[in-house]
């Protein structure tokens, strides 16, 4: 009963469809097979008889920059007697293989050390694999265009396509936001309203191109004179808004008095003429001249109507034309 059992788990190693060996190492480095199974040498395509008079066959069909690390792996297995497991490239009949090698190292008689194991060739699994990481990196690299572009257009949507400047749009989606940030911190925020003076003019005698050079000039000006946490946008037209966080009627006022100096310095070039041109400005500040974002605005603007109808090319406050200008709450 025992003899046909042993014969039956003989015939079932033979026969299953994984590369099944024995291997031999001794206390002088000698190795050879005890047993392979015919898989194991399909495996390979190198016959029972070559292996088993020279082990080091199944060895030599390893990938050069694999077999180090199939080395250092072996040596920490027979040096602690823990199993031992690899995944390697083999070169195979002149064709590159990927094998999973599993084995268990026992003390036996004499010191030698027998490796019970298995080896199964895992190239298509390799392939899937290699073609997933592929995958995956592409649609990677789409995801990352497509959320670029989803910047990019959710930038176009809140910026001036001319001067680059924040728009309309997102002044109005941004200001209630800031309010409700400066009335937490205990602070003011103060907004100033500015347009070029006589721009119809520049348009009518220049054309709209210069026009449009003139805009741009300003925009550039704005943002380059401006703090980081200022918000500078295009109104509409010639009329161009800064909202300037943390920031009072007498701070505010300096620098609208900066930038309307600084551009009415500019000289501008065009057929072999030159000109120039000024801006008006007004400001109001939150929450002294109005609490509501309407309401901030409509001072801002009230403010600047009195600066184009009474003093062009001015700036002019809540706090210079409380007489002038109507409570805006």
């Amino acid at each position: 009963m025992r003899d046909t059992k042993k014969m039956q788990d003989n015939q079932l190693v033979a026969n299953i469809p994984v590369g099944v060996y024995q291997f031999r190492t001794t206390p002088d480095e000698k190795m050879s097979f005890d047993y392979v199974n015919q898989m194991f040498c399909d495996l390979l395509k190198l016959p029972a008889e070559v292996l088993y008079e020279d082990a080091s066959a199944a060895f030599n069909v390893i990938h050069p920059d694999d077999y180090p690390k199939f080395v250092e792996l072996n040596n920490i297995s027979m040096r602690t007697r823990v199993p031992f497991s690899w995944e390697g490239r083999f070169i195979i009949a002149g064709e590159v293989k990927w094998m999973r090698i599993a084995s268990t190292p026992e003390m036996v008689e004499d010191g030698d050390v027998l490796w019970s194991g298995f080896q199964i060739d895992i190239t298509e699994r390799k392939r899937v694999e290699s073609a997933l990481r592929e995958a995956n990196t592409l649609l990677a690299n789409r995801l990352a265009e497509i959320e670029k572009l989803q910047a990019q257009l959710q930038e176009h949507a809140i910026r001036d396509y001319l001067t680059g400047l924040y728009n309309r749009r997102y002044l109005d989606e941004t200001i209630e936001r800031e309010l409700a940030l400066t009335d937490r911190d205990t602070r003011m925020l103060s907004v100033v309203m500015m347009d070029i003076d006589q721009f119809k003019g520049v348009n009518d005698v220049y054309g709209h191109q210069m026009g449009d050079k003139v805009l741009i000039e300003l925009a550039w000006m704005l943002q380059k004179n401006s703090r980081s946490s200022d918000i500078a946008c295009r109104y509409g037209g010639d009329e161009f808004v800064v909202v300037m966080l943390n920031a009072a009627v007498d701070h505010a006022y300096k620098r609208a008095e900066e930038w309307r100096e600084i551009f009415a310095k500019k000289i501008f070039q065009i057929n072999n003429q030159s000109f120039s041109t000024t801006l008006s400005l007004g400001i109001a500040t939150y929450p002294i001249h109005s609490t509501s974002p309407m309401g901030i605005f409509l001072a801002a603007d009230e403010a600047l109507y009195h600066s184009k109808k009474y003093n062009n090319m001015a700036t002019i406050s809540r706090r210079l034309s409380t007489g002038q200008l109507r409570s805006l709450d």
